[in-house]
């Protein structure tokens, strides 16, 4: 389905410099929001832990400038932004293609639910760069998310996970991006 994307960069006064992702939810006036306190990965190889926030209005998606006051109180620029095609959407993976200036290729959205315990666990996404005309590598991917055997990895995001739970990220970026 084609849609459109927008990415910022909020430099929030409280919740600190943030990337901002957001796409036109397929079949919905929403758009749908995550965000990182990582830079954006723009090749393949690298992974990066979003947390998925309240969707927007495209007014509150397309939004830049200066936030005089109030929880998101900073400047919200924008970092890219263009058309996109989703080629799956569900709470848990997402295949999204932009063709932005910065940002371009097929990535990846894939939830950690299955293989953290946190009661944040569902916000919690992997994102990253496709390798080019590979699908079949991220099947592999995603099945092995199903089992048990991640340990060390299963244990990291955890750590990752408490370390934003502990310091209130979550609910910082949730009040930022409404």
């Amino acid at each position: 389905m084609k849609s459109r994307f927008a990415i910022h960069l909020h430099l929030a006064k409280r919740a600190g410099r943030h990337h901002d992702i957001r796409f036109e939810i397929p079949n919905s006036d929403l758009w749908a929001s995550f965000a990182t306190k990582k830079e954006i990965p723009l090749e393949t190889g690298k992974k990066i832990l979003l947390f998925r926030t309240n969707d927007h209005t495209e007014e509150q998606a397309l939004m830049v400038g200066k936030i005089e006051s109030g929880y998101g109180a900073g400047v919200l620029k924008l970092w890219d932004s263009g058309d996109c095609i989703i080629e799956k959407y569900s709470n848990q993976h997402i295949v999204i293609t932009f063709f932005g200036k910065k940002i371009k290729g097929k990535y990846h959205l894939i939830n950690l639910n299955q293989i953290t315990r946190k009661s944040n666990k569902e916000r919690a996404y992997i994102f990253f760069k496709a390798k080019e005309k590979n699908d079949e590598e991220i099947k592999k991917f995603i099945q092995k998310l199903d089992l048990k055997k991640l340990g060390k990895f299963n244990e990291n995001i955890d750590k990752l996970i408490d370390y934003y739970i502990k310091r209130n990220i979550f609910n910082e970026i949730e009040q930022n991006n409404t």
